[in-house]
């Protein structure tokens, strides 16, 4: 028996329309230290699924209202339920109903009356297997993500190393950036307010209007900006946001922005920009990763100006 049921432990979603099996399942599963939902019919599973999205289902096959066929084959088409191990709970042991547990979408299958220490190998062992798979696609994703911000960098650093000017330079980098990020907008402004480049998502290009030389506003951050500070604005049309910031953005069809300030020799030069159509939190790997950006563009400028 593994230890009492915590926080962190999988969330196990028992569906049986017979009362008395369900709350033995459920029995079971608190036993082996997992949490429990129950539903009693397919329905109720699909609704409990959306709701709570569970790390596994127990789901008995033959139900009034949805039964376990129809149910496990609808919860296989919802993107949240792609990998979720679905272990059916059956009376039915012919070969054509076993056949069709699979054809389904089952992950395995267990007949009755229940063999419970059977069932908690499958469930621990369907566990396991699907935290493997949570596992491995988060590495490849990070991989992936990884080797997308090395082809950013090398991108940024091939162009210093080839006889282009400042605009050829920092116009695809910031469509590099912007496609990278799939952020809807990405802006490079000097210190003046001269926008020097700036990236668009096609959702917003028809909406958005120019954003021209408009920095004026950011005066406001202005010594914010003189020391190499971020400024992070969540939601500009939250309480606090200065005026002219909440106008300039709310013109550009944003409501998220991040400022990071570009420092060349140590003085304030310019703004890289970027900002979402919706509101948002911004993560401190993504300003982590866009102070780097924006000390690669002042490499970029400060080799171009010698």
């Amino acid at each position: 028996m593994n230890s009492p049921s915590q926080a962190d432990s999988p969330l196990v979603l028992v569906v049986d329309d017979d009362r008395s099996l369900r709350a033995l399942l459920c029995f079971a599963m608190e036993e082996e230290g997992y949490q429990v939902v129950e539903a009693n019919n397919g329905e109720n599973c699909l609704a409990e699924f959306m709701r709570l999205q569970p790390d596994l289902v127990l789901l008995d096959a033959v139900m009034p209202v949805m039964d376990g066929f129809t149910c496990c084959s609808q919860l296989r088409t919802l993107p949240i339920a792609e990998h979720t191990p679905v272990l059916m709970i059956t009376v039915l042991d012919d070969r054509e109903s076993v056949d069709r547990a699979f054809t389904v979408g089952a992950t395995d299958y267990v007949t009755k009356p229940i063999h419970w220490p059977v069932l908690r190998q499958r469930v621990t062992r369907l566990l396991d297997v699907s935290r493997s798979h949570r596992q491995v696609k988060k590495i490849t994703e990070a991989l992936q993500k990884q080797t997308q911000r090395e082809r950013l960098f090398r991108g940024i650093a091939q162009r210093l190393t080839q006889a282009l000017t400042l605009e050829e330079i920092l116009n695809p980098s910031i469509q590099d950036i912007q496609a990278f990020l799939k952020l809807d907008r990405v802006l490079l402004h000097s210190k003046n307010g001269d926008l020097l480049a700036q990236a668009v998502s096609q959702d917003t290009t028809s909406s958005a209007q120019s954003a021209g030389k408009d920095l004026g506003c950011e005066l406001d951050y202005a010594e914010a900006f003189e020391v190499g500070q971020v400024i992070a604005i969540s939601d500009v049309q939250q309480e606090g946001v200065p005026t002219a910031i909440a106008q300039r953005f709310a013109r550009l069809n944003m409501r998220a922005v991040l400022m990071v300030p570009l420092v060349l020799r140590g003085e304030y030069w310019g703004l890289l920009e970027v900002a979402q159509s919706n509101a948002r939190d911004w993560e401190a790997e993504l300003v982590e990763l866009l102070v780097d950006i924006a000390n690669s563009i002042a490499i970029a400028i400060r080799l171009m100006n010698q």
